[in-house]
């Protein structure tokens, strides 16, 4: 408190005081401050009811905000394109190895995957680089429903809910480069069609499918991990 204030309150409680001693015989001042009491009391509340709305809409607005959504395309991709229209906007080459797989010629952390008999797109892929793995929240990576590359499953399970998430574990390598299969988990939020690739519980990769895909999703490389 200032000089100024302290001198301000000063005046006010003397002139209370004052006022009370000149007209204590003409005035109900138990009447007065029961009702100055009552006021108090009244504004109080109202400010506690305000405040509680205000705040209960602030959250509840951040979580709708923020409330998980279907993922249709990521790259500039969408599921269902045309592998010939996708190839026009991206240059996109095929994989050596997978006969349905095309990566980006310009940037190869950036793969898509087609139906072989469609030949529309039906899963899209992104890794992270590892810059944007050690250091998540320096780099503005890709984003799938607030997760991003390098974040761990306590992200992935905070904005969908542990018990929308499928957990798989690597039962075995598919090459001699990669991770132990201990080391490797992949987190799926079916209901979204969104597929996160976490090594030693950070965010490597993140995978787009319709959600129908990726809830069959099956191979011998994967098993339900077992508590």
């Amino acid at each position: 408190m200032s000089i100024g204030e302290g001198i301000f309150y000063g005046l006010v409680f003397l002139g209370t005081i004052y006022l009370y001693i000149q007209t204590k015989d003409r005035w109900n001042w138990k009447k007065i401050v029961f009702r100055l009491i009552g006021a108090i009391i009244g504004l109080v509340l109202i400010a506690v009811l305000v405040d509680y709305i205000t705040d209960n809409f602030a959250i509840n607005s951040f979580k709708d905000n923020h409330k998980p959504k279907i993922i249709t395309g990521i790259n500039g991709i969408e599921l269902g394109e045309k592998l010939s229209d996708v190839i026009f906007k991206t240059g996109a080459i095929k994989d050596k190895k997978q006969a349905d797989r095309y990566n980006f010629s310009s940037d190869e952390n950036k793969t898509f995957f087609i139906d072989i008999h469609t030949k529309l797109v039906n899963r899209i892929g992104y890794w992270c680089t590892q810059d944007e793995i050690n250091y998540p929240n320096s780099y503005k990576s890709l984003q799938l429903n607030g997760v991003k590359c390098g974040e761990t499953e306590f992200t992935i399970n905070l904005n969908y809910g542990k018990e929308n998430i499928r957990v798989l574990c690597r039962k075995k390598k598919e090459s001699a480069n990669e991770p132990e299969p201990e080391m490797v988990r992949r987190y799926d939020a079916v209901e979204f069609g969104v597929s996160y690739l976490l090594v030693t519980n950070k965010v490597y990769g993140m995978y787009v499918y319709y959600p129908s895909d990726l809830k069959k999703f099956s191979t011998e490389s994967w098993i339900e991990c077992s508590n």
